[in-house]
């Protein structure tokens, strides 16, 4: 038997630090991105506007067994006005899940129980990056909801197993040769280095210091910038001083006479290490800093033999990260629709139509390009 209630106060959530990290470490789904460190600092920046609905399982003892973060928006799905229930942490969170103690698949029934309980404060429930390989992703929904699931992102990763010399002799030749060559050319305008920093001053300048080399990067130019937005900058900031606290965040730098040209901003939890953002001076761009920031980090990794099983990218499965690893996480999105006349309306529209109208237009430019 299990007790279930919903926690839809500041202060309640507050206090739920140490036992919700405590269930945490007991979880299938202990990452960063649900500590309650995380969460919170993202409740606080982020929350204006919505409702905690935080569920809570206890066991007959009273022990905290479960734990779902989600809050509850008024937004737009695909243009759609609707309220949406999602993850507390939703846009900067990597892998997102319910918390349960073990593997209890009870306990997650108990959820989305009382998930339905509450289906009148709600149109669509959003659950956005669930690793595949979850609970959640592999539960039967529809006694509840009509549920769609679709892939939300993927997410390379390399395991740190053996040395460096035959992790690198592993990637590509000609990846291999462009990275010695770049390693050569920075050897031969000298006086450059690659720092580490664990526990930094003061987090402030750090944030503000890679504020000044995200605006001088490429990703200003394609709008994938982190740091122009402030609210993000606060996040970061609260995030940042929580992790320094905790011996998680991780910094480097790559530094040419002197000069910060590049960094690699990630958090080291569960002998794992999340690459969150990483970003160089575009006028350094013929050096490839951003890569040789990465491979001085990975290659840290192995010659310090820290204890870390995994080097994480983090989701996107750009060409660059694809460059270093061919190992890659999926992650899935779970949309419930709570059955109403519009939400099916909603659910025909973006699951049903429009991937028909992609279809059709795919095949048109496919046509038109072979008429060319």
């Amino acid at each position: 038997m299990f007790e279930t209630q919903v926690i839809t106060d500041l202060e309640q959530f507050k206090n739920l630090r140490e036992e919700w990290n405590r269930l945490l470490q007991r979880s299938y789904a202990n990452t960063i991105f649900l500590t309650w460190e995380w969460l919170y600092a993202w409740w606080e920046v982020f929350g204006a506007g919505g409702k905690l609905f935080i569920v809570v399982v206890r066991d007959q003892s009273g022990m905290l067994v479960g734990l779902a973060p989600l809050f509850i928006r008024k937004t737009r799905y695909y243009k759609f006005p609707v309220r949406e229930m999602a993850f507390i942490g939703m846009g900067l969170s990597d892998r997102q899940d319910f918390i349960i103690s073990g593997e209890n698949i009870n306990i997650i029934d108990e959820i989305i129980s009382k998930i339905h309980e509450n289906i009148g404060k709600w149109d669509i429930v959003c659950l956005e990056q669930i690793p595949d390989d979850s609970l959640l992703a592999k539960k039967e929904f529809t006694k509840y909801f009509l549920p769609e699931i679709e892939l939300s992102s993927l997410c390379p990763f390399i395991k740190l197993e053996g040395n460096w010399e035959t992790y690198f002799k592993s990637i590509k030749r000609d990846f291999r040769t462009e990275i010695r060559n770049r390693i050569k050319k920075l050897n031969e305008i000298g006086n450059w280095e690659f720092k580490v920093d664990r526990k930094p001053i003061d987090v402030e300048m750090l944030i503000n210091s890679i504020k000044d080399i995200e605006q001088r990067s490429r990703k200003m130019e394609i709008e994938k910038d982190l740091l122009s937005s402030f609210k993000n900058r606060a996040f970061l900031s609260k995030v940042c001083n929580f992790c320094t606290e905790n011996n998680w965040l991780d910094f480097s730098t790559l530094r040419i006479a002197g000069k910060l040209v590049a960094y690699s901003l990630g958090f080291i939890y569960n002998e794992t290490h999340y690459g969150y953002n990483t970003a160089y001076d575009k006028e350094f761009f013929k050096l490839s800093p951003g890569k040789i920031v990465i491979n001085e980090k990975i290659k840290w990794f192995f010659e310090n033999k820290y204890i870390i099983k995994v080097f994480d990218f983090s989701r996107g499965d750009s060409q660059v990260k694809c460059e270093w690893t061919s190992a890659k996480r999926r992650h899935l999105r779970i949309v419930f629709f709570n059955k109403s006349f519009y939400t099916n309306l909603i659910r025909l529209a973006v699951f049903r139509i429009r991937p028909l109208i992609k279809r059709f237009m795919k095949k048109g430019n496919m046509t038109s390009n072979d008429q060319n």
